[in-house]
């Protein structure tokens, strides 16, 4: 199914997602976020700390985004670099997965950008000669920019697994999101014709909905 926002996705979104126990590193990622949050619907950039993620900082990433369905990295850590062989900083997160995976993975950064909303990902690098079988989950969590939009992203990526001696790309196997909810004026403007985008002061505290409510298949 490749319509995102379908209500009748949700269904289908759970049962998928049964086995997709998030990672260690992940929980504690969004949990630093979450403490980040304090109230509000998506936590800024500038008060991201390294060293409150000192422990899983190999593993964490930030997203700039460029454009619908594009985002590259602005930093990423050492753990990332060597699952994808090269240096990431200022590349496209797309670097990291499969051709047929790339429009997959477009649709699930506009949810995280344009929800906002959380996503998670479960990951599947493709055996081959020399190369083992490799799974990863990722996380990828909104912050907003200096100017109160949202256009950051702080990430997760774990990885099971042997990389093998050439670098991996992923294949995405199932990816669910949750949006997050404010209050009634913060709905009413996302959904108006041309809804105006709210500052940091402006926003207003969110929740996070209990179910995925936008999904991929």
């Amino acid at each position: 199914m490749d319509d995102l926002d379908a209500e009748s996705a949700n269904v289908i979104s759970l049962i998928r997602a049964r086995n997709t126990r998030p990672d260690p590193a992940l929980r504690d990622v969004e949990a630093y976020w979450e403490a980040l949050r304090n109230g509000r619907a998506v936590p800024p950039r500038a008060e991201v700390d390294p060293r409150g993620l000192a422990h899983v900082l190999d593993k964490t990433f930030l997203l700039e985004r460029l454009a619908p369905g594009l985002a590259r990295f602005r930093v990423a850590g050492r753990a990332i670099v060597a699952t994808m062989g090269m240096e990431l900083t200022g590349m496209p997160i797309s670097t990291c997965f499969l051709p047929e995976a790339r429009p997959r993975l477009g649709r699930a950064l506009d949810q995280v950008f344009e929800g906002p909303a959380l996503a998670h990902l479960n990951l599947d690098a493709p055996r081959g000669f020399r190369r083992g079988a490799l799974t990863g989950q990722m996380l990828l969590l909104p912050l907003t920019d200096q100017d109160g939009a949202t256009t950051r992203i702080l990430g997760c990526l774990v990885t099971t697994g042997r990389i093998g001696r050439k670098p991996r790309r992923f294949e995405i196997g199932s990816a669910t999101a949750r949006r997050i909810v404010g209050s009634e004026r913060e709905e009413a403007a996302r959904t108006s014709p041309m809804p105006q985008r709210p500052t940091a002061a402006d926003r207003p505290a969110g929740k996070v909905v209990p179910f995925p409510a936008l999904v991929d298949h």
